[in-house]
């Protein structure tokens, strides 16, 4: 039997509080609620209940500043390259956070070393 709605958000850590709010805001303002920019605290934590699974998936946050720096330049001042692996472990050092299809099939591989091919 397929389990309800309600059953499914709270195995998934929804909770009742957080939809109503959510809902109750907009229909009384006709607009989606508006967090602080680069806050990621967790409100329900000092609460007591149980952390949805999102808690644990951060993204560094920065705010995109005016003039933006030309596409020339772009590749002299940002770095792209992304770490994949357990803290203390082996770790695989990507050029790029997007994953090619030939870099996930060397993943899969059990006898794969650092080096990925690009």
């Amino acid at each position: 039997a397929e389990a309800s709605l309600t059953h499914r958000k709270l195995i998934a850590s929804f909770w009742y509080r957080e939809d109503s709010e959510a809902v109750q805001h907009m229909a009384r303002t006709g607009e989606e609620r508006v967090a602080a920019m680069g806050d990621d605290t967790n409100p329900l934590r000092a609460g007591g209940v149980p952390l949805h699974f999102s808690y644990f998936f951060h993204q560094l946050f920065a705010q995109v500043s005016s003039p933006p720096i030309d596409s020339i330049k772009e590749r002299d001042r940002f770095n792209l390259e992304t770490e994949l692996g357990p803290v203390g472990g082996p770790q695989f050092v990507l050029p790029s956070p997007i994953l090619p299809v030939t870099a996930s099939l060397h993943l899969n591989d059990d006898n794969a070393d650092a080096s990925l091919p690009f």
